[in-house]
This record gives structure tokens, C-alpha cells and sequence, in this order.
């Protein structure tokens, strides 16, 4: 049933006339919608990153770029920004560059408790690349920016978090760590007006192991200032590494490190995990209070299927870690990617998933999980069309218990974002 209505509405949005904004999306409703949405100039749209904030609402972030080419080959790439209210209609959107260059892209979202929004993002120049924070009030007005600068002249930012000690930057860059390969990860902090924390080598965190580092993100857990000792853990990055170990190619990793932010403990880099005979990608990564989850895919068998991995961390032993495979067969024959996990009213898994039929062909997969992690009946839901592509890139679960997905929708020639709210089971009653 879901599918047929979302059939039906999608198809009906890919031949309006002008259909840029939420306003013009029909049917209206209260509490669930599907709404598209362009950016501030012509162009095509990729959803990036959803939250919803504290004062209600939704805040998105998108990338523009420029019409009929792939992002990577556009010779415009502007960052984009839209605040919506909790029925999906457009309260303000603001985009453009930062510090003028020709390429921003945005990557991640966070609400800090100085009542600001923080978009982290990388910024391109010919063959640099620098990772960027951006500042800006409630209104959408930018206040302020940094440049994430490493020891190298390209880097590229994954994820931002905040977190006791402040804000937490992860990514990637290709500075060379002692047995690293040619890409590596890297942590940075940031206190709430943008200063870096911490001066000459302690200002930046490198690892990597001697293969090369796709960073996912990090987090600092929580509450271990006190209740852990001076060699506990305090943050923790999570990512994917083609370290050849055991004939394998592709793992999951995480590694661990310090209060004093540069000295990795306990947990290192060669800590991953591993399903013999398969190769993994990580593809996102969240968490909620003391438990972390990233969420890709695994080529074990014929097509790629949907994989997740679990850490939980206890305050009382840092080395008290726990590993989750989650596996399930979504369909029959076709490819399933994990894109983006979030977590229900702190007890149930809602995982976000790309479903490719044909090269020009996918739609969007919502699978809900239970406390045992295994898939709730009737899940999974599926959303999209016959005729077009939908492919997912976010969700998150709003204080009700809703599910947002924030995704794209190639409406050919134009790719848009594209926002779908449903109910905590995934109705879709319009």
C-alpha cells in the first residue's frame, strides 16, 4: 500500500510545472509528507544531512551543483542550507560558497547549545582541499567559518559531533602516518567560537593503519570524565580501511584514544571487524548515549547486501566491547546498500537503505529493527517510483517518534532533494 501511494504522489511531482519549493507539493497534510526541494540557483540538489532542532522543525543540508554533470566534474559546487517547520514547509534557505571559491560541499549537520547551527563541509580550489565549519544563527544568517587546516594541502571532512571536551571534526586527509598508506584519518577540536583547542602538535590527531582510511566519524563518550582514568577512552573514530589482513580487503574499524586526545589506547587501529570471505564498506555512522553503529554493505554475496555493526561501551571498563552483525536479505537478487542508521526512542534501530533494480532504477528502503535487532513485521517500507531514481542519504527520528529521511530524486534533467516524514511505524496516511 505504502508503495502505491508513493507511486502514485512521485510520479505525479516529476511532471509539475515549477515544482520548486514545499509549497507547491499536493496533497497538504499535517503529519506526514513527501515534499521536494530546490536550491537557491538553478541546479541539481544532493541531500547530505537532516536534524531536527531544538526550537522545531527540520534543518537540512544539501549540496548544488551545476545542471547536466556529476558533482565531482561540476565547475560549481554550492553548500546548501534549508529550515523547515515539522509539516516540511520552508521557513528560510540560504546557499553559496565559502570564502568565495568555486566549490563547497556540505557534509554534516549538528544544533549547538549556544543556540547556533554548525554545517561542516569541504571546500575544493584546483588541488587543494580543506575542510570547512560554518556558523550560522537561527535565522540562516552566517556568523562565522574556520578552515580545518592539516598538515598536508588536501583534506576532507566526514563528520562533526559535539561532545564535553567540544566540537569533534573527523576526516580524512593524505598526510602519511607512521605504517599508514596514502590516506588516513584525522581528529580535531573546537571549542564553541570556532578556536582550535590545543596548540602546536597537540592541535590535530592522525591514525590510519597501512592501508588506506575512509573516515565515517567520531564521537566522545559520554561521561567518562570522571568515571574513567587517565588511560580510559574518550573518543572514539569509526571508519573503513583496505588493509589486507588475512587475505581480506575491505573491514570496518574503530579506534580509540585518550582524554588527552593525541595517544591512541587499547583500541587500535588493526581492532576491525571482519566477516570472512566478504569485503565491507562503511558508509555511516551513528550513535546514541554509549552505543555506536555503522551501517554499509557487504559484497559476500552475488549483489551487495545491507550491513551493520554494533559497539556498545561500558563506563566501568573501557575494554568491555561488545560486536554486532546485522545481515538481513531485503530482496531477492538485488543490490541493498545501508546509507544511514538512527535509533527510536532509545530502543528500537531505524535503518535507511538504497535498493538498486537497474543503473537507472532505485528506490529508498526503510527497514525498522527491534530490541533484538531483528526486522519488525510488515518492514521493510518501501518508497519511490517505476520510472525514476530515489536514492537515500539520511534519517533521523524526531522526539515523537516520526521517521525523516532526507534523500535525492532524480526528476530528470534535474536532481532535487527530496524529504519523506512518516509516522513511527512508517503509515504513510495522507
Amino acid at each position: 500500500m505504502n508503495r502505491l501511494i508513493i507511486v502514485f504522489f512521485l510520479g505525479y511531482l516529476s511532471v509539475l510545472s515549477g515544482c520548486d519549493t514545499a509549497e507547491n507539493v499536493q496533497p497538504r497534510n499535517e503529519d506526514f509528507f513527501i515534499k521536494v526541494y530546490s536550491g537557491v540557483n538553478r541546479g541539481n540538489q544532493v541531500g547530505n544531512d537532516i536534524i531536527e532542532t531544538s526550537g522545531g522543525g527540520l534543518l537540512i543540508a544539501g549540496t548544488s551543483y551545476s545542471e547536466g554533470t556529476a558533482i565531482d566534474q561540476s565547475d560549481s559546487v554550492e553548500y546548501l542550507l534549508i529550515k523547515t517547520d515539522l509539516k516540511g514547509d520552508i521557513e528560510w534557505k540560504v546557499g553559496g560558497h565559502s570564502a568565495g571559491l568555486l566549490k563547497s560541499e556540505a557534509k554534516s549537520l549538528i544544533e549547538l547549545p549556544n543556540s547556533t547551527y554548525l554545517l561542516g563541509g569541504t571546500v575544493y580550489d584546483n588541488t587543494v582541499s580543506r575542510s570547512v565549519l560554518l556558523n550560522f544563527d537561527l535565522n540562516g544568517n552566517l556568523i562565522d567559518s574556520a578552515y580545518v587546516f592539516t598538515d598536508t594541502v588536501r583534506n576532507s571532512l566526514s563528520k562533526i559531533t559535539y561532545g564535553h571536551s567540544g566540537i569533534l571534526v573527523s576526516g580524512e586527509t593524505d598526510h602519511v602516518t607512521p605504517g599508514g598508506g596514502g590516506i588516513n584519518g584525522f581528529l580535531k577540536l573546537y571549542d564553541l567560537s570556532l578556536n582550535e583547542v590545543g596548540t602546536g602538535t597537540e592541535r590535530i590527531r592522525y591514525f590510519g593503519t597501512p592501508g588506506e582510511d575512509r573516515v565515517t566519524g567520531a564521537y566522545e563518550v559520554k561521561d567518562t570524565v570522571n568515571n574513567i582514568g587517565s588511560e580510559g577512552v574518550r573518543f572514539l573514530a569509526f571508519g573503513n580501511t583496505n588493509f589486507v589482513k588475512d587475505g581480506l580487503d575491505n573491514n570496518f574499524y574503530y579506534v580509540g584514544f585518550n582524554k588527552d586526545y593525541l595517544q591512541s589506547v587499547g583500541i587500535g587501529p588493526s581492532t576491525m571487524y571482519e566477516e570472512v570471505g566478504s569485503n565491507e564498506y562503511s558508509i555511516s555512522l551513528n550513535g546514541f548515549e554509549d552505543s555506536f553503529w555503522q551501517i554499509g554493505y557487504t559484497d559476500d554475496n552475488a549483489d551487495p547486501n545491507i550491513f551493520m555493526v554494533g559497539w556498545e561501551f561500558n563506563e566501568d571498563s573501557e575494554s568491555d566491547w561488545g560486536t554486532k552483525l546485522f545481515n538481513p536479505s531485503i530482496t531477492a537478487g538485488d543490490p541493498v546498500i545501508g546509507k544511514d542508521v538512527s535509533i527510536q526512542n532509545g530502543t528500537h534501530t531505524v535503518i535507511v537503505c538504497d535498493v538498486q533494480y537497474t543503473i537507472d532504477n532505485s528506490e529508498i528502503y526503510l527497514v525498522k529493527l527491534d530490541r533484538n535487532k531483528d526486522i519488525q513485521e510488515p518492514w521493510p517500507k518501501t518508497y519511490g517510483t517505476n520510472t525514476s531514481s530515489y536514492s537515500a542519504s539520511a534519517v533521523t527520528t524526531l522526539q515523537d517518534g516520526s521517521i525523516v529521511v532526507l534523500g535525492t530524486a532524480d526528476l530528470e534533467p534535474i536532481k532535487k532533494l527530496i524529504v519523506i516524514k512518516t509516522g513511527p511505524d512508517g503509515q504513510m496516511n495522507f
